[in-house]
């Protein structure tokens, strides 16, 4: 650690020379070029840094990855490539930490995932910026990243069940918003549309009530019924789908009725 201060010292040192010198007019300005050799140097040395202090100490590596991001971005920016890329190859660079911090330590930064998750996600956006992905595909697939996201938070961590809901709920929207795309006559696209969307938040609950030998969630089954008998009414109503609230609840103050009343006999 007491090696990493004196390297941030005379880091900083220099930085704060070469940019009093830039100020003052002492040396010229300097092309792309070589601001982005500038930022690849400040890149280079942050890692060494980063090297010095230890593999677990991640949060060294935000900077260094970040400036080494900007020094490519300068760089490329002279080329044909498009911005968009540009942009992903900086958030890429910012993910890149979460996903270190989560395998330096799984079991204590397994949050990391998600923001990981995420930043990775959003840093594929110029891969689905294609004529072949209209804006409401890129969305559905977008959605379905971050529902994918969640699933491996699940997945590496069981205790962490929660992470169920966030992941069915956001594939269930990338499912939904798929679907929009398709072509359907309308009555019948609503009711496909409206019955999907509350049969994946339904399924999801679903699960949850599976697994309720491992975790405390009995409880899924009551939201996991109510949204399967709404998927249940949208498929059926179409258009009149939105009836279908009403509905739920004038059945269900029916059943608290007869169901006390029964007791009470």
């Amino acid at each position: 650690m007491e090696r990493a201060r004196i390297l941030w010292g005379l880091g900083l040192i220099l930085i704060g020379g070469f940019l009093l010198s830039l100020t003052l007019g002492w040396i010229p300005e300097l092309s792309d070029s070589a601001w982005a050799v500038v930022f690849a140097i400040i890149s280079l040395l942050l890692f060494i840094n980063y090297f010095t202090v230890g593999f677990r100490q991640w949060g060294w590596l935000f900077p260094a990855t970040t400036t080494g991001s900007i020094a490519a971005i300068i760089w490329l920016s002279s080329t044909t490539l498009e911005g968009e890329w540009l942009g992903a190859l900086f958030l890429f660079s910012v993910s890149i930490p979460f996903w270190v911090a989560y395998i330096s330590n799984r079991s204590a930064n397994w949050w990391a995932l998600i923001p990981g998750g995420v930043l990775l996600a959003l840093s594929l956006i110029p891969l689905l910026l294609v004529e072949a992905f209209s804006g409401e595909m890129f969305g559905a697939v977008f959605m379905a990243a971050i529902g994918l996201v969640f699933l491996l938070v699940y997945l590496t961590r069981r205790e962490q069940w929660w992470a169920i809901i966030p992941a069915g709920t956001t594939l269930t929207i990338g499912i939904v918003v798929a679907l929009s795309t398709l072509q359907f006559n309308s009555t019948f696209s609503e009711a496909i549309i409206g019955g999907a969307f509350f049969a994946g938040l339904a399924l999801t609950f679903g699960v949850l009530w599976l697994l309720r030998g491992q975790y405390d969630t009995e409880w899924a089954k009551y939201p996991g019924i109510a949204l399967a008998a709404v998927a249940l009414i949208s498929l059926v109503a179409g258009t009149n789908a939105n009836l279908a609230f009403p509905i739920l609840l004038v059945g269900g103050g029916l059943w608290l009725l007869i169901r006390n009343l029964r007791r009470a006999n």
